[in-house]
């Protein structure tokens, strides 16, 4: 008797095949329950960010709550919008890094391009600005955690960090294609919020900050290319590359690059999609995340198992031998007619047992929607030359 395994939080079934011991809700809720504030590595000579009573008279029309927390490109502040009632998150850039004479103007060109992206897996910017010295930016606040919270207990099933690729290419395809890229791609800016839509927060300030030609970005995700100035939009390919990685085997690919599946037990078809996205050379990566996005997709979309029940790759309903199938299966049909008007009951028997045995085979190679149509060509055929042995018997 088969028995359905239920995830003690909250008594739902556990997804078949999965790894965790609770359903992917509670361990959503887990993550929010978990989320913490962690120190991000600062300069000694950083100094400390403001508490909201000391920023407060900067931002008269926002109620300023906490400090959600502090990173490369600045401080962010979790705030309530007065006039609109909203939450919002505001983020300080960091004084070190914009006291370049020239920076205003080019906040305020950059900012104004980066407020135009609307996508719904990109975090909005409502407003910019500068106050008091500071140059900040309102941002939509997301209800969620982030990457890094779901990663703290180690890597995702294989199923679910494929599913979080797709959006993430999306939105970065809709940016690309407006000449913005983002440069620092990492869990820490991937947003998820309590409904489990994923967006990207923090797109384009890297650029911003980094426009005097620093090496503006996180190390263990920058592209090779990064280092030299010649950053383009596949370096955001390459790091999407390392966050992959990381959600697969718990831990970032080291300088000596190992194969996912060498590091845990994954379908090895993962490892070609995962080394080619961290491929130094940009030209031998995926040249836009739209190619990177359809790849995930074709590969999340395959039949489980069916590589190792068959001993090769599973066809999917779009691969070639699945549309070569289905071509077969329609030709079967035809065929059978064609017999049904010449009369050949014995031929048509003979074509519907192999037509038959081909869509057992098939069915068993996860072929399903062709052999489901091979078993009706099969069925057609029988049927026909039970019809023709019938009309014989009655002209007899």
């Amino acid at each position: 008797m088969k028995t359905t395994n239920h995830c003690p939080e909250c008594g739902k079934p556990l997804p078949t095949g999965g790894q965790h011991k609770i359903c992917p809700a509670c361990l959503m809720a887990q993550a929010f329950a978990s989320r913490t504030i962690a120190p991000a590595a600062q300069p000694s000579t950083a100094l400390p960010p403001f508490t909201p009573e000391e920023i407060a008279g900067k931002f008269p029309g926002f109620g300023i709550t906490e400090c959600l927390g502090r990173g490369g490109m600045g401080v962010v502040y979790k705030a309530r919008q007065k006039s609109l009632d909203r939450w919002v998150a505001i983020k300080i850039l960091p004084p070190e890094c914009v006291g370049d004479g020239r920076f205003s103007e080019r906040f305020s060109i950059e900012a104004a391009t980066l407020a135009k992206l609307s996508h719904p897996n990109i975090v909005t910017i409502h407003d910019f600005g500068e106050t008091g010295g500071l140059f900040y930016i309102v941002m939509e606040y997301v209800d969620g955690v982030n990457l890094r919270d779901l990663l703290r207990d180690g890597k995702l099933e294989p199923r679910q960090a494929l599913a979080i690729i797709p959006p993430i290419c999306e939105a970065l395809q809709y940016a690309h294609d407006k000449g913005i890229v983002h440069r620092d791609i990492k869990p820490e800016n991937l947003l998820l919020d309590r409904d489990g839509r994923i967006k990207i927060a923090d797109f384009g300030i890297a650029g911003l900050i980094g426009t005097r030609g620093e090496n503006i970005g996180t190390p263990p995700y920058m592209a090779p290319e990064q280092t030299d100035g010649r950053t383009d939009h596949r370096a955001d390919i390459y790091a999407l590359g390392v966050v992959l990685y990381e959600m697969l085997t718990g831990e970032r690919p080291s300088k000596d690059l190992v194969a996912p599946s060498r590091k845990v037990q994954i379908d090895v078809r993962i490892d070609e999609i995962v080394l080619r996205a961290l491929e130094k050379e940009p030209g031998l990566r995926y040249q836009t995340a739209g190619e990177f996005r359809t790849i995930v997709e074709t590969m999340n979309g395959a039949p489980s198992g069916s590589a190792d029940r068959a001993g090769g790759k599973p066809q999917t309903s779009d691969s070639p031998t699945a549309r070569r199938t289905s071509f077969f299966a329609v030709f079967a049909s035809v065929v059978s007619i064609a017999l049904i008007a010449l009369g050949n009951a014995e031929v048509m028997m003979i074509g519907s047992g192999l037509l038959l045995l081909v869509g057992i085979l098939w069915f068993a190679r996860g072929i399903r929607r062709q052999a489901v149509l091979v078993a009706l060509a099969a069925v057609g055929i029988a049927a026909a030359v039970a019809m023709l042995v019938n009309r014989n018997r009655r002209g007899n």
